[in-house]
């Protein structure tokens, strides 16, 4: 039995979490078994694009033709007024068994309350219906007693009683969208519709308890629907009328006029979350986590859906590049320019998103012509130029158009005629009966280096249809993160931003932001690394007038160089020893933690800088990054057994790669790959020795080819090993 209670919450997990499986499960059922016109989106973005599309078609229609209308409801206090004999009957209509039904209704009804009166509890009490909003299994079953509603409005369109919104001649009706407890009706405004749908909510608010709250429930018209019709129909329904519906899940979806006046509210937004953190001392670390995770979080949830005017975006833009130099409210120096603060960490920027690109990676994601439709054909563009073609039967990739090779378009030889070439598809140079490439066809029409590279491209066992794939992701997946990266190289290709960003410096960044160290640390090294730390030097060319030569050495001008490398105080025997059982990344870059904090306080504070203070920051340093480390490494890995157990995962076999087995029991199977990187060529083997055998009864088998990599090599050498064992 389960029992649940606010003032004494007990449960027993396993069965609490078979019951929220067991209704996720049958939601889901629901979702896809059911035949109603339209099922509210199973994404919140889903919603938002529908209900924009549709008010966008109705904002369009001033000529002759079919009065449109759309209701927006409002529930008043939707979860605490469910009658409980209601949901149990719902249950029971879903099919599911009464154990079940008893356990959810335990659930519910062992809720209890106290209330605090002038500094007094008063004794518990229990309601007698609602659900609790904040509970695991609360919107699952609030859910089911919505979609009582949408079954009432499918079938009020079925008979005729209404008819709902087409926005195109093929496209199904749409009468309502639902999420959660925000609702939208949509449908052709007449007499007999308003009577109709009046008497549907009023039905469904006397069987389910809940009560439409008229005052904040509103109804909108198409313009052509004439005033003496409005006056009507709005009578009939008892709600007020209203040009523009304004957000709905959060987001502008009835746009008409200016763009930039419904996304304003976003500028206010962040703008007062940055003047609430301004009086606070923040440093540049935490400013990154604020900004990534709130302030990006806070537009992000419009981004997912709709293509943001780039006025307002730009203006946020500056508005967190002001934040993130200012010093307490007063605005700082901006050493790196935003451009480069945009880029990914991995890329040698800062990781602080552009809006405008994160935009459209969200987009990119929806592909799916209101001004929402406009936007997502823009990203879909966007989506192709970083899709290749993985080969399957090769009828619908252009073989000299389309990105096909390992990404890249083969070049034919000379002697091939375009004219002819143009409409030759991959199929052409795979021999159909054996499904395998025509050798002999393919160096005869393409280069030397992209034949080989054709024939080192895997064809699948059988025929299947040509795909996309997102060629920024090694398992060919699309993300977001890598879609913004993507993004932010094209631009870096279109403008010439970083003089530093060399091929040789990218893998530097990835390791620099993956070092276990105090995130002040890799802060520090980054703004060494693109010369945006404020030494002397970069002061001066910025135009403040001051004497740049360096406190201790007096006649040297004191640049980044000078400052961590051939200060004197940087020279000495202390800063040049590796510390006996210190790792040397963590003490190479504590050491220029110590310099610079030392630094600056004999430049503002005039304190002595010697050695000896250098050294005592230099440990308090290591100090913190101890502690540091000892907290990131708490997580919540008691929550499953540890990986290192003999029998992890328990009841499966297990693949040992390039590590030697003490004792093994059962059958071993040993690859191996071998591949030219100049050729292509590609080698493997692989031998099979048995428990019972050793030493003797060896057997294996190899095979060659071609191949792009050495892991591709290898991987080949795993998958004919494991065919050949099947087989065997």
């Amino acid at each position: 039995m389960i029992r649940i209670s606010y003032t004494n919450f007990t449960v027993y997990k396993c069965a609490s979490k078979c019951l929220v499986n067991r209704v996720k499960v049958s939601l889901n059922a629901l979702i896809d078994e059911s035949q109603h016109a339209f099922i509210p989106g199973r994404y919140m973005s889903d919603n938002i694009l529908l209900s924009h599309d549709i008010l966008h078609f109705m904002n369009g229609r001033r000529a002759k033709g079919p009065n449109l209308a759309a209701i927006k409801i409002d529930m008043s206090k939707a979860y605490d007024r469910i009658h409980w004999g209601f949901l149990l009957r719902v249950l029971k209509a879903y099919g599911f068994p009464p154990s079940w039904i008893h356990l959810i209704y335990q659930c519910i009804s062992t809720v209890s309350f106290k209330v605090l009166i002038n500094g007094r509890i008063s004794q518990p009490f229990r309601p007698k219906c609602g659900l609790r909003q904040g509970d695991p299994l609360s919107p699952y079953l609030f859910l089911f007693c919505m979609d009582i509603l949408g079954r009432m409005l499918s079938l009020g369109q079925d008979i005729r009683l209404f008819q709902g919104i087409k926005l195109a001649r093929e496209a199904p009706k749409i009468s309502h969208l639902f999420f959660a407890d925000d609702a939208m009706i949509f449908f052709q405004a007449t007499e007999k519709s308003c009577i109709n749908i009046g008497g549907i909510l009023d039905r469904y608010c006397r069987i389910s308890g809940q009560k439409l709250n008229l005052a904040k429930s509103f109804i909108k018209f198409s313009p052509n629907t004439s005033l003496s019709q409005q006056q009507l129909f709005k009578s009939i329904l008892r709600m007020p009328q209203v040009s523009q519906f304004g957000q709905h899940l959060g987001v502008p979806i009835d746009c008409v006029g200016s763009k930039r006046s419904h996304f304003n509210y976003l500028i206010d937004k962040v703008s007062e979350l940055i003047t609430s953190w301004n009086g606070v001392l923040i440093s540049q670390v935490q400013k990154m986590v604020l900004i990534n995770t709130v302030i990006v979080a806070t537009v992000s949830h419009v981004m997912m859906s709709l293509d943001i005017p780039i006025t307002i975006v730009n203006k946020i833009d500056s508005l967190i590049a002001t934040f993130f130099w200012a010093k307490q409210g007063h605005k700082g120096m901006h050493w790196i320019r935003k451009s480069i603060l945009h880029l990914p960490r991995g890329m040698g920027g800062l990781g602080i998103r552009h809006l405008s690109s994160l935009n459209k990676s969200f987009l990119m994601k929806q592909v799916v012509f209101s001004w929402g439709m406009r936007g997502l054909r823009r990203a879909e563009n966007l989506l192709l130029q970083g899709c290749d073609w993985k080969v399957g039967d090769g009828k619908n990739i252009r073989a000299g158009r389309d990105r096909w090779v390992h990404g890249k378009v083969p070049v034919f030889t000379s002697h091939i005629r375009l004219t002819d070439a143009k409409w030759w598809t991959v199929s052409h140079f795979i021999e159909s009966s054996e499904f395998r490439w025509n050798a002999a066809l393919i160096r005869s029409s393409f280069d030397n280096n992209d034949a080989n590279a054709i024939l080192s491209v895997e064809l699948p066992s059988e025929s299947v249809p040509d795909r996309l794939y997102w060629s920024n992701n090694n398992g060919g997946k699309f993300t977001v993160k890598t879609s913004y990266a993507f993004l932010q190289e094209q631009i870096i290709d279109r403008e010439t931003i970083l003089g530093f960003r060399q091929n040789r410096f990218v893998p530097f960044f990835k390791l620099l932001w993956a070092l276990k160290i105090l995130p002040k640390w890799k802060l520090l090294i980054w703004k060494i690394m693109v010369d945006g730390i404020p030494v002397k030097a970069n002061l001066d060319r910025r135009g403040i007038m001051l004497n740049v030569n360096c406190d201790l050495c007096n006649d040297v001008c004191e640049d980044a160089q000078h400052m961590f490398r051939l200060c004197n105080l940087a020279q000495d025997p202390f800063i040049s020893e590796d510390g006996k059982d210190s790792d040397r990344v963590v003490t190479f870059i504590g050491i220029l933690w110590a310099l610079w904090v030392t630094r600056n306080a004999r430049v503002f504070r005039s304190e002595t800088g010697n050695i000896q203070t250098v050294q005592t920051r230099f440990t308090l340093a290591l100090e913190q990054n101890v502690i540091f480390r000892r907290k990131e490494g708490e997580c919540l890995g008691f929550l499953h057994p540890p990986e290192n157990m003999p029998n992890y995962p328990p009841g499966f076999l297990f693949a040992n790669i390039g590590r030697e087995i003490a004792f093994m029991q059962g059958s071993v199977i040993y690859i191996d790959g071998a591949w030219n990187k100049v050729t292509l060529r590609a080698g493997m083997g692989w031998v099979l020795q048995q428990a019972h055998t050793v030493g003797s009864g060896i057997i294996g088998g190899c095979d060659y080819g071609l191949g792009h990599s050495a892991l591709h090599a290898e991987s080949m050498a795993c998958l004919q090993a494991l065919q050949w064992a099947t087989t065997w």
